[in-house]
């Protein structure tokens, strides 16, 4: 490779990551995509069949949010919309560890329903309810959990 095309490639690979780490759509898309990761994980790995097939219908659903989700951050950022300080707490605290029974996911489900609601401490739950569009598919995306929580919950 030639000195040029190193630079080029080097370039490419800066402005990538400039573009999207300094995007809130790129923060808040991240971190829903690693809570719909752990379910996927949960899906493959849990013995129970009623546990597999509603996170397998979790998860389906859970990438059709966060779609629109990223998809309404980046059409508001691109309107230039002002969003809430970009240093503040973007995350969601996910256990390293999750087993697979059917226990542990929903105490899982439980706790990511709580931070997607904890406006006070969460700068994400906060974004993710500073728009009404936002707010339609966040409320879409707990009903979801909320709902795998409980059918999870019945056959137990």
């Amino acid at each position: 490779m030639s000195t040029s095309q190193k630079r080029n490639t080097k370039d490419v690979k800066n402005n990538e990551t400039n573009n999207t780490k300094t995007s809130i759509w790129y923060y808040v898309s991240q971190q829903l995509i690693n809570v719909a990761q752990r379910i996927r994980i949960f899906h493959w790995t849990t013995k129970e069949y009623h546990a597999h097939k509603i996170s397998g219908k979790l998860y389906k659903k859970m990438n059709e949010h966060i779609d629109q989700i990223t998809e309404i951050l980046i059409t508001l950022e691109q309107q230039n919309h002002k969003f809430i300080d970009s240093n503040n707490n973007y995350t969601i605290d996910i256990p390293t560890s999750l087993s697979n029974d059917r226990q542990s996911m929903i105490a899982f489900l439980k706790y990511i329903a709580t931070q997607l609601r904890s406006t006070k401490e969460n700068t994400l739950a906060k974004i993710l309810t500073s728009e009404p569009a936002l707010n339609s598919v966040t409320d879409d995306l707990l009903k979801d959990i909320t709902m795998s929580t409980y059918l999870m919950n019945m056959n137990g």
